[in-house]
């Protein structure tokens, strides 16, 4: 689980969304998980562990890209899709040695995956983008799956940047 995902407010009071409403409550299928606070009208501020544990394995994520349909093939006109689930960080060192800041997105048969040219893509879970395309063995080879920069990694260089854009 989370951690401390089960503290409460102790000892307070009811209050009316009104008197703060900057708060947001932030829900899987209509059930409240964690809480938040709107920034502005294009963020909400959240703990980190609200957002990244949805990258538990056979999560299912979608990459994107215009990169090769796979080895030795050409690259489409037509943007293209393709779900891959998460793959444990336990389950992706079986197939080889990794740094710290990747995840591993695929199949354990192969056949669907990002393949060259989709490298700086998106890896995207419930409109959130979680991993950049970043290298794999061959496309879609069984046993290798793909590996993406873990964007929350990164999060220290990318919240200033943006922040500075508004």
């Amino acid at each position: 689980g989370r951690p401390n995902e089960r503290l409460k407010i102790i000892g307070g009071r009811n209050v009316t969304i009104e008197e703060y409403p900057y708060q947001v409550s932030i829900q899987n299928n209509g059930e409240h998980f964690c809480g938040g606070s709107i920034i502005n009208t294009k963020y909400i501020l959240t703990a980190a562990h609200c957002v990244y544990t949805i990258l538990e394995g056979g999560t299912i994520a979608k990459a994107t890209g215009w990169g090769a349909l796979g080895e030795r093939k050409p690259m489409p006109d037509q943007l293209q899709e393709v779900d891959l689930p998460i793959i444990t960080r336990e389950s992706c060192l079986a197939y080889e040695w990794l740094p710290e800041n990747v995840i591993c997105a695929g199949y354990k048969e192969g056949s669907k995956d990002t393949c060259w040219a989709d490298s700086g893509g998106p890896l995207v879970v419930n409109d959130t983008v979680v991993g950049i395309v970043s290298f794999g063995a061959e496309c879609g080879l069984p046993k290798h799956p793909g590996v993406y920069t873990n964007v929350a990694h990164f999060r220290s260089f990318i919240d200033p940047i943006v922040k500075n854009q508004q």
